[in-house]
């Protein structure tokens, strides 16, 4: 065995970039909470979780990769993607949720239920 094959690795950058980026996909959780309500399914606040990360890192992607539309290299942004997705996911279970952070913040600024209803006719 000469050497073995390099891994995949998460791409994060100690610089002021990689900290704003890992500080937005942290807090991602708490902007759905922002724009869905209450009684909006788990499923649904996922998929709109999963959208947003997903631009966030495509708009990273291109950023990192310049103009190079062609090359674009799509094996590092699909781990970029899911490893972003994971964080958003662990923040929300693991911090935001149990410490009442989201729902506190989709009570006082989110959209209500009412937002949505129609209005009453007489």
């Amino acid at each position: 065995m000469d050497t073995l094959p390099e891994l995949p690795v998460y791409a994060f950058q100690p610089n002021f970039g990689g900290l704003l980026s890992m500080l937005l996909t942290l807090v991602l959780p708490l902007a759905v909470a922002v724009i869905t309500t209450r009684v909006t399914s788990s499923n649904v606040k996922g998929i709109l979780l999963l959208i947003i990360v997903s631009i966030k890192t495509l708009v990273e992607a291109l950023i990192s990769n310049g103009n190079d539309y062609i090359n674009f290299a799509w094996v590092p942004f699909l781990m970029n993607l899911l490893i972003n997705f994971a964080f958003a996911a662990i923040m929300h279970f693991g911090l935001w949720r149990p410490t009442g952070a989201s729902a506190k913040i989709q009570a006082d600024v989110g959209l209500k239920a009412r937002d949505w209803e129609e209005p009453a006719t007489r």
